[in-house]
């Protein structure tokens, strides 16, 4: 736990125990975010864990459980400060057009992720 609360990162040399720890990964994200992509497989797939992660560093939202990339909530922190987010979103929340615009609302750079389907329709 000493480890991973100086640098987060060093979850990556930890073992599997240890990864799948909540306490160790949550440790590990408060020190560095990235620290995330580490985590063992149901860490990833934990809401809290990841909307903590991607609260610190919006870019972790590449690596949460493809479970969550359907959660809006967690999807549009994400896309409030990275760009890309919506390269990660589900098909579902790529296709919602109500989505799409809450996502645009809060950055319009995300904008740069959207079909050109959407982009063509004169009401979006």
């Amino acid at each position: 736990l000493a480890a991973v609360t100086q640098d987060g990162l060093a979850l990556a040399h930890a073992a599997d125990h240890l990864r799948a720890d909540r306490e160790v990964v949550r440790a590990a994200v408060q020190s560095d975010a990235l620290s995330f992509a580490y985590a063992a497989k149901n860490l990833k797939a934990d809401l809290p864990l990841a909307r903590e992660a991607v609260r610190r560093n919006s870019f972790v939202v590449m690596h949460v459980a493809d479970a969550l990339k359907s959660d809006r909530d967690l999807i549009l922190l994400a896309a409030e400060r990275n760009d890309f987010a919506l390269e990660h979103a589900s098909k579902e929340l790529q296709s919602d057009r109500a989505f799409l615009l809450e996502a645009a609302s809060r950055n319009l750079h995300i904008l740069a992720g959207v079909s050109a389907e959407h982009l063509a329709d004169k009401e979006f």
